[in-house]
């Protein structure tokens, strides 16, 4: 990984480009820039918040804090300002930040440091998938899609952790506005069935 926020975040943007639920979220830790990444629907809300509320206080305590200021280095004073509610870990390589996206977890990249924080962020939204009423298996997985889309995404995602699956969102018909999601893994699907149904509206 390079020290360079922008190229991280650049290269990250070239790999997940076409995964339209992907976040990115700018903020400053103690005036250096720094961006939570993470996918919405994969990771928990509650945590992403929580990162959040805290991020003014430790800024407060790094600038108010002489010791903290000239002996501990923001990003590690995140590192373990956060171990004790989430679990942390330090990552170098570009594959692991990738990795760690894909499998729901939050990751923090900070402007002149060449590694990343994972932060265990994994979580649910909306009712737990359940088992289909109407198509019954005997093996394999019983869980059956919602009538949510995010949580329909989130669930495919949850089962195939490959930044090649694309997700294109779109809405269809004039009147009603439905929101739909295509889903098809990149440069194994058929362009012409993909172009396709990206041209239904």
């Amino acid at each position: 990984m390079s020290i360079e926020l922008n190229q991280n975040i650049q290269y990250l943007q070239q790999t997940f480009s076409n995964i339209s639920d992907l976040s990115f979220s700018d903020f400053e830790l103690d005036n250096k820039k720094a961006v939570l990444i993470y996918i919405d629907g994969l990771a928990d809300k509650m945590i992403i918040n929580h990162f959040f509320e805290n991020i003014s206080r430790s800024n407060s305590l790094i600038k108010h804090s002489e010791y903290l200021s000239e002996t501990i280095e923001p990003f590690d004073f995140m590192k373990h300002f956060f171990a004790p509610v989430s679990k942390v870990k330090e990552v170098y390589l570009y594959k692991e930040v990738t990795s760690a996206i894909l499998a729901g977890n939050a990751v923090l990249l900070v402007n002149s440091v060449s590694n990343a924080l994972v932060i265990n962020a994994k979580g649910w939204r909306d009712r737990d998938v359940s088992e289909s009423a109407t198509e019954n298996v005997v093996r394999g997985p019983k869980e059956a899609f919602t009538e949510n889309i995010l949580t329909n995404t989130t669930l495919v995602r949850r089962k195939i952790k490959d930044p090649r699956l694309w997700v294109e969102k779109k809405e269809i018909e004039n009147i009603t506005q439905t929101s739909v999601s295509l889903m098809y893994i990149h440069s194994i699907a058929n362009d012409k069935i993909v172009s396709y149904g990206d041209s239904c509206r």
